[in-house]
């Protein structure tokens, strides 16, 4: 029996500790619009719009209302100090307990303003401030009130703090006062330094803290200088700055809770299940922290799982590793992690990311994914890594992984002549944008527009042609071309463009396009004379019916003591043929006939 009662102590202890990983919101809390919260003398205090105040025994899972004398239902803060509760409410000024909040006084005696926004506690006395901007202090546990002479007539005050005698002012317009002698004397701190609303300030141990809607400011050395912390909050609006051991939080009016080290001050967020991400107030007993959402709710989470993960290198998750046809417009995606602050993006075309083969190389911030959509060729193969940079400087690389691009079947894109171009000058240079993927190009020049029969068709490997044959003055010609896709085993012809010659002109000394073809119809033989000064070492000929088919291919050495060069063709049929000279880039044609 023994052995039974303590494996069930165990069961429940372990439930206990471990029922809850994240943010666990509390349903139990009365009815009501949650204003502030304190914990003190192993006690839970929420004060609220509706339900007054209201006190937890056991971690916020159960309630009871203590309003026994207090007379009004808008309760928005909370303090306690020297054994005395005070509760500030709008409508009736403060109200004060000696007993844990059984039994509450009213204790409004010299206050001109019963509406308090916030009451505090420095340590020796109390302080408020109501919401027309007016400070007063009561050194008698609350009993009584006095004014605090404020630096400047006429300032709006959005926020009090005070610790050990020092007493700091915040304003609309972004000023920050503080006294050390109770309002005798005042020093101006922010220095213009913050031009925003305060929204709220923390002075612990000769560190300041100052949340506005344009980050967090902070000074060592009351404000002879500042620094601005913003590093890992998205969205820089802070309604409230709180420490507690060694970190630093954030409570934002939009984005939830941040966590720093006071040592680095690099924010992450902490927003597992929380239920509202625009929080107002945050409090710590021994082992739970607990957060007031703008909007009413109340969560809390242990205080053991506010720990910084350690930090790794990003998984690569999209494209996987050697992924193959893929589109050129690609979504990469990795793991992310919340003590990462930089990812690096990296794409090349070789392995090694050498700096020559570098393609992207992007800072994405805490962004865990990148789209390219554009630059990648079709059928081609890429590398890319992901390098990450944590809080601390730490830097982190993943593995590389590599993906080929699928084959294009996309139409080439013209280049040379423009569309409706007025040439008059031979050779005329074509050129259309390069393919991956594709074997050959066919090039067609035709008088009509739907190409049903060309004066030139012929095929090449390269993307430019220069061709004087067969153009001729004043005619109006038509041209296309078409890629052979290999892994389709499909041409797909571009849009055609025209252009309009005019009397042509040619440069016969320096143009190495103008060569004479004979053909020898005894021998069956071609002979071409062309100026040999102006071509490679090597010279390939190829023949072409009119549609297109090769018919013969031949290279042959250049001989610069003769322009006379000659190729056997054998027998061949009657009709009109192209004779295509290429050296080394350059591809020229012309036309020439075999009669009976």
């Amino acid at each position: 029996m023994k052995k039974t009662l303590a494996i069930s102590i165990l069961s429940f202890v372990l439930l206990f500790n471990f029922a809850f990983a994240d943010w666990l919101p509390l349903t139990n809390v009365p009815i009501g619009i949650p204003k502030d919260i304190i914990y003190t003398n192993n006690r839970l205090f929420i004060v609220s719009w509706m339900s007054g105040v209201s006190v937890s025994m056991d971690y916020g899972e159960n309630w009871s209302q203590m309003n026994d004398g207090i007379i009004s239902v808008l309760v928005n803060s909370i303090a306690f100090g020297d054994g005395v509760l005070l509760v500030g409410t709008s409508d009736e000024g403060v109200f004060r307990s000696t007993n844990l909040g059984t039994k509450w006084e009213q204790s409004n005696e010299n206050l001109p303003s019963k509406n308090i926004a916030k009451v505090i506690f420095d340590g020796t006395d109390f302080y408020l401030l109501t919401e027309s901007s007016i400070v007063m202090i009561s050194q008698d546990k609350g009993k009584t009130w006095n004014p605090i002479n404020l630096p400047e007539l006429d300032l709006v005050v959005t926020s009090i703090s005070a610790q050990n005698g020092k007493l700091f002012v915040g304003t609309v317009n972004g000023k920050i006062y503080y006294t050390q002698d109770k309002g005798e004397n005042w020093s101006e701190i922010s220095r213009n330094y913050i031009s925003t609303s305060v929204n709220y300030i923390l002075y612990d141990n000769n560190e300041l803290f100052v949340a506005t809607n344009n980050g967090i400011y902070y000074s060592v050395n009351l404000g002879v200088n500042w620094d601005k912390i913003e590093s890992g909050i998205s969205e820089p609006k802070i309604n409230l700055v709180a420490k507690y051991n060694n970190n630093l939080f954030a409570l934002t009016q939009n984005t939830g809770i941040y966590l720093a080290t006071m040592q680095d001050k690099y924010f992450i967020h902490f927003n597992e299940e929380l239920p509202e991400l625009s929080l107002v107030k945050i409090v710590f007993d021994n082992y739970y922290a607990y957060v007031l959402g703008e909007f009413g709710s109340i969560s809390k989470r242990r205080i053991s799982e506010f720990v910084f993960p350690a930090p790794e290198p990003p998984t690569l998750l999209s494209p996987p590793n050697n992924a193959t046809d893929l589109d050129i417009i690609i979504n990469f995606t990795w793991t992310s992690s919340k003590v990462i602050k930089n990812y690096q993006f990296l794409l090349a075309s070789s392995p090694d990311f050498s700096a020559s083969s570098i393609i992207v190389d992007q800072n994405l911030g805490k962004n865990s994914s990148h789209t390219i959509t554009g630059g990648l060729e079709y059928q081609t193969t890429y590398y890319w890594k992901v390098v990450a940079t944590s809080f601390d400087n730490q830097i982190f690389s993943s593995d590389v992984f590599s993906f080929t691009t699928k084959a294009s079947t996309i139409p080439p894109k013209l280049i040379s002549p423009p569309d409706d171009a007025t040439l008059s000058t031979l050779p005329i240079v074509f050129s259309w944008e390069k393919l991956s993927g594709v074997s050959e190009y066919t090039f067609e020049l035709s008088e009509s527009p739907v190409f049903d029969n060309p004066v030139l068709q012929l095929k090449t490997t390269e993307n430019e042609l220069s061709i004087s044959d067969p153009i001729t003055d004043n005619r109006t010609y038509y041209w296309r071309v078409g890629a052979y896709f290999v892994a389709f085993d499909t041409t797909i012809f571009s849009t055609s463009r025209k252009f309009s010659t005019l009397t042509l002109k040619v440069d016969f000394t320096n143009d190495p396009s103008k060569f004479v073809i004979n053909y020898d119809n005894l021998e069956k033989k071609v002979e071409v004379s062309i100026n040999t000064i102006l071509f490679e070492e090597k010279i390939t000929f190829s023949i072409y019916d009119i549609v297109g088919r090769q018919l013969h291919s031949e290279q042959v050495e250049n001989n610069p003591s003769s322009n006379l060069i000659i190729l056997d063709l054998g027998n061949i049929p009657t009709g009109a043929y192209i004779l295509v000279l290429k050296a080394g880039n350059e591809v020229f044609a012309k036309r020439f006939e075999v009669i009976p």
